[in-house]
């Protein structure tokens, strides 16, 4: 994935040969990404030229991140 708007809903997909593929969140086999998705590995069909179908994240070669700290406020006991 080079990027995905989860808002509009599209993205585009970028392959290592420098091929670029729209993608929209309704190409999406299970569900589109959450999130920082730049980066993630995916496989796909492309029907139309241009456009990615039958997407599919590849969650195997997904490199593990770091949780997200916690927004937590310390009080101050008084």
């Amino acid at each position: 994935m080079r990027w995905f708007n989860e808002l509009r809903g599209d993205g585009v997909i970028q392959c290592e040969d420098g091929n670029s593929y729209e993608v929209q969140a309704a190409d999406f086999v299970v569900a589109p990404p959450v999130g920082r998705c730049a980066g993630l590995p995916v496989t796909f069909t492309s029907v139309v030229p241009g456009r990615a179908v039958e997407v599919a994240l590849n969650d195997d070669d997904v490199p593990r991140r770091a949780r997200a700290r916690s927004q937590r406020v310390m009080r101050a006991s008084s």
